[in-house]
Order: C-alpha cells, then structure tokens, then sequence
C-alpha cells in the first residue's frame, strides 16, 4: 500500500521529467525500506514500461531499486520477471531475510 501511494505521488514526476532528461532514478532501502524500494521499483518499471518499453529493455539502468535486508516480500515468479531492475542485499544468517512461510514450515 505504502509503495503503491508513493508511486501515485512519483509516477508523473519520473515520466514527465527524469525520462525525458536522460536521468535515472534508484529507489534504495533497507529492511522494511527495502521492500517498500522493491515495491516503488517494481510499480515505476510495470506501469511506466507499458508506456515507455526501453525502461523494461534496459536492465535497470533507467529504474532500479536496491534492497538491503529486506523481509520476503513477493513469490519466486515475480522475483524473477523483476531481476533485471531490482537487486536484493542478502546476508544468509539474518533471520529477517529468512523469514518466508516456507523457510517456517520447514524449519518446524
């Protein structure tokens, strides 16, 4: 919700200034930061990318968003179709990070 809200505030700044300047836009965070960045990303590249498709072409390098440490946040299908603009910061041992319902499950 958060992410979606500030992507309604953003979304117009981005396509009607940042584009069309040649600029690039990165969205980082860490922890609940991270998956509100994922989710900035993830909204920018799917709703600007009908409109403008070099941005899903480019690999990131128009929009992107970096995450340290954030919780699970969307399934492995959807991790996928954004790797090329989203980057996740990983440490194994941090228990946030592993926290899926999967990871629960097996864990009892």
């Amino acid at each position: 919700l958060v992410s979606r809200i500030l992507v309604d505030e953003i979304e117009p700044i981005v396509e009607n200034f940042f584009l069309p300047g040649g600029y690039k836009t990165s969205v980082v965070g860490h922890s609940l930061g991270g998956n509100v960045a994922c989710g900035i990303g993830m909204l920018l590249g799917s709703r600007l990318g009908v409109r403008h498709p070099q941005i899903l072409r480019d690999n990131g390098s128009i929009i992107n968003g970096v995450a340290c440490a954030p919780a699970p946040y969307v399934d492995i299908n959807a991790a996928r179709q954004c790797s090329s603009f989203i980057t996740c910061v990983v440490n194994n041992s941090d228990l946030v990070v592993r926290a899926s319902t999967q990871n629960t499950k097996m864990g009892m």
